[in-house]
């Protein structure tokens, strides 16, 4: 921590110590009051697998919550965010699965990553923060940061990492190049604080610049598997060919009465598009898809299986 103070490098990976872990709404007195006795209460205890904390739950929840708890849709928490973990059974609640076994959530999840490999899959993802970055000196500032080339043609997508000086790392982040002095940033749900203050004092002195969190503006539901291109066709009149749509490639699209900026990434090792949606059209969206995917055999998919399918890829 001196070390930290005097140079304004950390010698190493100091994140619990690191206030930009934190997010805005931490600071609410009464979640502060009732996640801290539940913390200091836990501090002796085992930190099991898939184990959330049970106080100030529901303080960030997706437009499709209500949805997923329906499907059965087991919630952990990140970053105050209800996230499916896994699905149970339609209408089941969610279950308390915290254990070193397998019990039942390890089926779920692997029946779930194989629905991934061989059909089609709805993931939602609407944690993910964005982040608008606009300018002349807009293309400077990324290039500046990132270790990839972020000078591409708009409409193109680059995953890259950010580095401090020392080569250590600070962020990866997925940057849709969306104008020519307009580029949205994608980055993980945990990181959304901290991304933001990496820009902003690196964006001091860095010229005509203009730097927004617009996460709220957004939900992400990714359509992911072999068959995600055939349940697309079904709701979009958008091109998904790979000539039409190839790979790191972003474009607005319309899906059902709405519209969405699909981006063709993924980290589940297979085909897929992450649709990124105005949150106010999130339902139709999901609500297409699934009417869309009945045949297919649509289903949902959680984060336990989005893990080990990346792990896998």
């Amino acid at each position: 921590m001196a070390e930290w103070m005097s140079t304004g490098l950390p010698a190493g990976d100091c994140w619990e110590m690191d206030v930009r872990r934190s997010m805005p709404f931490q600071r609410n007195k009464r979640y502060l009051y009732d996640r801290t006795v539940e913390a200091v209460g836990n501090l002796w205890t085992l930190h099991l697998p898939h184990k959330s904390p049970k106080s100030a739950r529901n303080v960030r929840v997706s437009p499709l919550h209500d949805r997923l708890a329906a499907a059965g849709a087991n919630f952990g928490e990140n970053a105050g965010w209800e996230r499916a973990q896994w699905f149970g059974a339609p209408g089941s609640a969610n279950e308390n699965h915290a254990t070193f076994g397998r019990d039942g959530w390890f089926e779920r999840s692997g029946a779930e990553h194989t629905a991934t490999r061989s059909g089609v899959t709805l993931f939602d993802q609407s944690s993910f923060a964005h982040i608008l970055v606009q300018g002349p000196d807009a293309l400077a500032l990324l290039q500046r940061l990132s270790t990839n080339d972020v000078d591409v043609a708009v409409g193109r997508i680059v995953y890259t990492p950010w580095l401090n000086e020392r080569g250590g790392m600070e962020s990866d982040v997925t940057i849709a190049r969306t104008g020519d002095e307009e580029f949205l940033i994608v980055t993980a749900a945990v990181q959304r604080t901290r991304d933001l203050a990496w820009l902003r004092l690196h964006a001091k002195g860095a010229g005509h610049v203009a730097i927004a969190d617009v996460s709220s503006g957004y939900t992400t539901l990714s359509v992911m598997g072999p068959r995600s291109r055939e349940l697309l066709e079904r709701v979009s009149p958008a091109d998904f060919s790979n000539e039409g749509f190839p790979f790191a490639t972003a474009r607005e699209i319309e899906v059902g009465y709405s519209l969405a900026l699909a981006f063709r990434m993924t980290f589940v090792g297979e085909l897929g598009w992450e649709l990124h949606i105005p949150t106010e059209q999130t339902l139709g969206v999901y609500d297409a898809l699934v009417a869309g995917g009945v045949d297919l055999g649509v289903g949902h998919a959680g984060y336990v299986a989005l893990n080990t399918l990346h792990a896998a890829s």
